[in-house]
């Protein structure tokens, strides 16, 4: 995953949020096919509509949110192979997915959909464990919740021979200790962190 965008971190680590807006929304524009732009632009819209205490500066929230729905919709014509459009919008969707709803996507399409997502993502790159572990917490993952044959899907799918708490307290440290080395930066890695605190 590369979801590195140095630009706009200087503002997002300054806590000056319409310059790291306007400075994404430039990149967008400047750089159509590059998917990182998008998915930080919309994370940072769908950060401060979802996720912030009000701290957004003189960002409205009618501009995130017709921000965010725009992204999501330009990214899934143009980046839904992607990794980073899958990770980041897989995870923002399944945790919010009221904010993405939109003509045919009802709640529940879109609680679909960000599963899908985040499985094509571990399917995609079956050896990142930021994917692995986002893909279990989404899933809910335990040998007693899931039949034998669908277990033993999962532990192909994701190339673990158990899902047991012990394996993914271990994975989720392993994950914590390196969140850094993920292609994250700025909000979107603070976000990461405070999500992936060691077991």
């Amino acid at each position: 995953m590369d979801l590195i965008v140095p630009e706009s971190d200087y503002f997002e680590n300054k806590k000056e949020w319409q310059r790291a807006f306007e400075v994404l929304k430039q990149a967008v524009e400047e750089h159509p096919n590059e998917s990182k732009y998008l998915c930080k632009l919309a994370f940072l819209c769908w950060y401060h509509t979802s996720e912030s205490d009000g701290d957004r500066e003189n960002l409205k929230e009618s501009l995130l949110d017709r921000t965010l729905l725009a992204c999501f919709v330009e990214g899934k014509k143009k980046f839904s192979e992607e990794v980073n459009f899958l990770v980041v919008f897989g995870q923002m969707m399944h945790l919010t997915p009221y904010l993405f709803e939109h003509e045919s996507f009802d709640y529940f399409a879109i609680e679909k959909l960000a599963l899908d997502y985040i499985e094509k993502a571990c399917i995609l790159e079956p050896d990142n464990i930021f994917i692995k572990l986002l893909f279990l917490d989404t899933r809910e993952v335990t040998e007693k919740s899931l039949s034998e044959k669908l277990f033993e899907g999962f532990k192909k799918l994701l190339n673990i021979e158990k899902v047991q708490e012990k394996e993914y307290n271990k994975l989720n440290n392993k994950v914590a200790h390196d969140i850094s080395n993920f292609g994250f930066s700025g909000l979107m890695l603070e976000f990461c962190k405070d999500m992936n605190l060691p077991k």
